[in-house]
């Protein structure tokens, strides 16, 4: 059984391309997605300038539009392609290239950051009223599973002779705790030769009475990959899987609507999903009462300007060590900054506070027992913080200001996962289980 993302196949279509622009007509056009790309390649003949000016236009003067008001000059960025096998709906579309051969005619080369498939030509689907997106581990986080195994029968020698997989979704869906917003368990099948994979999934799905953007709906989307980030510190990469619009459902021939159109989404340049099994995690689903989310949802609104810095460190992989203390710096100079107002600051006072003691305000909340000495950390994180930050301060020992910043992430999830309600004795005894506990060491050269 795999949870990860299936490879996306490669793709060569043959058909035409639709721009719903009169100045633009219907033209062949060659659909290929592969390697991470979603391109087309168009073909005109040279005595034809209609498309020339959309890939020339910022390098050519054209005598017989010098108002350029009778043709059309920039690409649009959303074309419709199709051909027998269906219609494409392309987002974010851009010109990438232009060749052209003297008495030979010319080909341009599209780039478009989505493909749709099976959109319906016309239809704008950069506005939808339904997404769904898989989430590298999440359903082994919510705890659920398609997949029924029965108890092996063996024979006398102890071989294994038969054994049952049934797949069966636990339900519909499972709510989050916040309108419009579910998990929905599903499994799939894939056969290959001699093999054959059962895929134990879970994506999310939000839905909206109106057409909203993408951005918009993925909102939420966001906020769980986040907490599954907080609550391993190791990454769980976000993909959108489908699109729906109510205004374009499914059509028996008559025209008679029977269903839904789910459209499959392939995102260029999309990241391979990272997660890599098993993981150790401070927050788990099972905290939550009754399995309601929301708490979570409030607290990343409500602290978004400590949160959201510390969290965009997963953008930083290649980042350099200072780089790394800089942004949870920056977190939790906005965190503490909130956290002095709640306990009586003015937003004056609150604002002069020193980095020290906004620190201070945050593990004022953590308590004893704390698997390392908050008071030194708070030392070393303001020293490493001051040094970067400030060009006349003495610089940090890099190995010193990497711990700092280990310890400074467990600070922060911690605080995290105890505002969510997790028992103090239940969070200790998990960190006991997680890599950041340990300390980075030098390793000195042979």
């Amino acid at each position: 059984m795999n949870e990860g993302k299936v490879a996306g196949e490669n793709i060569s279509r043959m058909g035409m391309l639709h721009f719903k622009n009169d100045k633009l007509p219907d033209t062949k056009a060659l659909l290929r997605i592969h390697d991470g790309h979603i391109d087309v390649t168009i073909v005109w003949n040279p005595s034809d300038s209609t498309f020339e000016r959309c890939f020339f236009s910022e390098h050519v003067f054209y005598a017989d539009d010098p108002d350029r008001k009778k043709y059309v000059y920039d690409l649009p960025k959303q074309i419709w392609f199709r051909d027998s096998q269906g219609s494409v709906d392309l987002l974010s579309c851009k010109v990438r290239s232009c060749k052209e051969k003297y008495g030979a005619g010319a080909n341009g080369i599209i780039d478009a950051e989505y493909a749709v498939l099976d959109a319906s030509v016309g239809e704008d689907y950069s506005r939808v009223n339904a997404v769904r997106t898989s989430l590298d581990g999440l359903r082994e986080w919510l705890g659920i599973s398609s997949v029924l195994v029965s108890t092996p029968i063996v024979d006398d020698n102890n071989r294994v002779k038969e054994r049952g997989y049934t797949l069966k979704c636990p339900a519909y869906s499972i709510g989050a705790g916040i309108p419009a917003f579910n998990f929905v368990p599903y499994w799939t099948v894939s056969v290959s030769g001699d093999t054959t994979e059962l895929h134990d999934l879970a994506y999310m799905e939000s839905t909206s009475h109106e057409v909203r953007r993408w951005q918009e709906h993925l909102e939420n989307h966001r906020a769980m990959r986040d907490l599954l980030r907080i609550s391993s510190w190791s990454e769980h990469v976000l993909s959108i899987g489908a699109v729906c619009r109510k205004d374009d459902p499914l059509r028996v021939e008559s025209g008679i609507p029977y269903q839904e159109r789910w459209c499959k989404v392939i995102k260029s340049h999309s990241n391979v999903h990272s997660y890599g099994g098993r993981i150790n995690y401070l927050i788990k689903y099972s905290d939550f009462r009754d399995r309601d989310l929301s708490s979570w949802f409030k607290l990343r609104d409500v602290y978004a300007r400590g949160i959201d810095p510390i969290v965009s460190l997963f953008s930083m992989r290649e980042a350099s060590i200072e780089a790394w203390v800089m942004q949870l710096g920056v977190g939790f100079e906005a965190l503490g900054y909130q956290l002095l107002q709640e306990k009586g600051y003015c937003k004056k006072e609150a604002g002069k506070t020193a980095f020290a003691d906004r620190l201070c305000s945050i593990i004022s909340e953590l308590g004893d027992a704390w698997p390392f000495d908050l008071v030194l950390w708070k030392d070393e994180m303001t020293r490493s913080y001051n040094s970067i930050k400030h060009a006349n301060r003495t610089p940090v020992d890099r190995l010193q200001s990497l711990n700092a910043w280990r310890e400074g992430i467990l600070v922060f999830r911690g605080w995290v996962a105890l505002r969510l309600g997790i028992p103090k004795d239940r969070l200790l005894q998990r960190l006991q289980f997680d890599p950041l506990i340990h300390p980075y060491v030098r390793v000195e050269q042979i």
